[in-house]
C-alpha cells in the first residue's frame, strides 16, 4: 500500500510498533514508531518515535515543525533584504571614487545586530492562526517561493537606494564624510528595524499584525537602538567608526527615508490577501 500511494505522487506517513510493521516504516516517506510499546526493529526503521505513544503528538510536531518552517523563511527574508545595502554599498561607493561608506569595523558591528535579530526575533515568533489549516507545500518546494524572494530583494535595493543617495548627495553638497557617513549608517538601522517588523509579516501589512508573545521582539529592538546611539554619540566608539553624532534635522531625514524605502510594498500584502493569493500558497 505504501508503495502503491507513493507510486501515484503521495507523501505517505506510517505508523507502527511491531516487527511486521518495519518494512513499511522504511518505505514510507515518513516512519513513525511507538517508544514505549514498539519493537527494537520498528524503532529502528523508523524516522521518528513517539516517546509517549500518543498520536496526538504526531499533531504537535506537524505544527511545531510548520512555525519552525515558517519563521525560517520570515528570518531568511529578513536576511536578504538587510544584506542588499551592505553588498550594494560595498560595489557602489567604490566605484564612484567616494570614501567607504561601511568601514571593516562598521561592518562587524552590523553584522553584531543583524544575527541576533535573525535568531532570537524570528526564533520566538508565534505560530500564525492559520498554521494547520494552509496546505502542505509541495515536497521539491525550497525555502523561499518566487514571490517570497522577490520581495525582500526588491525592499533591500529600495533601502539601498535611500542609504546610497542621502551618502552620496551629502558628500556632493561638501558635508564632513563622518557626518555623511553617519546619516546613511543612522538610515540602514533605522530601516532594518523596519525590516524586522515586516519581514513578522510576509502575507499582511506590519499595521494589521501583533507583536504580542514574541518576549524577545522588544528587546532585541531596544538593544539595536541603543547600539546606534552608542556608536554615534559615545566619542571613542563614534572616532573608531568614523562617525559623527547627528543633530535633529539628521534623524528626521533618516528616519524619513527608511520608512519610505522601507515599507511602500506594505500596502500590496493587503491587496494580496484580499485576492485570496497568499491563503492558498502552500507553506
Amino acid at each position: 500500500i505504501v508503495q502503491a500511494l507513493r507510486a501515484q505522487g503521495d507523501v505517505v506517513a506510517m505508523t507502527g510498533d511491531g516487527i511486521n510493521d518495519a518494512p513499511a516504516l522504511r518505505e514510507a516517506d515518513i516512519g513513525v514508531a511507538m517508544g514505549q510499546r514498539g519493537t527494537p526493529v520498528a524503532r529502528e526503521a523508523a524516522d521518528f518515535v513517539l516517546l509517549d505513544d500518543n498520536f496526538a503528538t504526531i499533531v504537535a510536531a506537524v505544527r511545531d515543525g510548520r512555525r519552525i518552517f515558517e519563521n525560517l523563511r520570515r528570518a531568511f527574508a529578513y536576511l536578504i533584504a538587510f544584506h542588499a545595502p551592505l553588498l550594494l554599498g560595498a560595489l557602489v561607493v567604490p566605484l564612484v571614487g567616494a570614501p567607504l561608506l561601511l568601514l571593516p569595523v562598521t561592518l562587524i558591528w552590523l553584522e553584531l545586530v543583524v544575527h541576533p535579530v535573525a535568531s532570537l526575533v524570528f526564533d520566538n515568533d508565534p505560530a500564525p492562526p492559520d498554521l494547520m489549516r494552509r496546505p502542505p507545500r509541495p515536497p521539491g518546494a525550497g525555502l523561499l517561493l518566487r514571490g517570497d524572494l522577490a520581495r525582500p530583494l526588491l525592499q533591500g535595493i529600495s533601502l539601498s537606494v535611500g542609504v546610497l543617495g542621502l551618502y552620496l548627495g551629502a558628500l556632493a553638497r561638501g558635508t564632513d564624510v563622518n557626518e555623511s557617513r553617519a546619516i546613511a549608517v543612522a538610515t540602514l538601522i533605522l530601516g532594518q528595524l523596519v525590516l524586522v517588523l515586516a519581514a513578522r509579516s510576509p502575507d499582511r501589512p506590519l499595521w494589521e499584525t501583533t507583536t504580542r508573545g514574541n518576549r524577545a521582539l522588544w528587546p532585541v529592538l531596544a538593544v539595536t537602538s541603543l547600539s546606534l546611539l552608542v556608536v554615534l554619540y559615545v566619542s571613542p566608539i563614534a572616532k573608531a567608526l568614523e562617525l559623527a553624532p547627528l543633530g535633529p534635522l539628521g534623524w528626521l531625514v533618516a528616519a524619513l527615508v527608511a520608512t519610505l524605502t522601507t515599507l511602500w510594498l506594505e500596502p500590496m500584502k493587503g491587496r494580496d490577501r484580499r485576492g485570496g493569493a497568499s491563503s492558498s500558497r502552500p507553506n
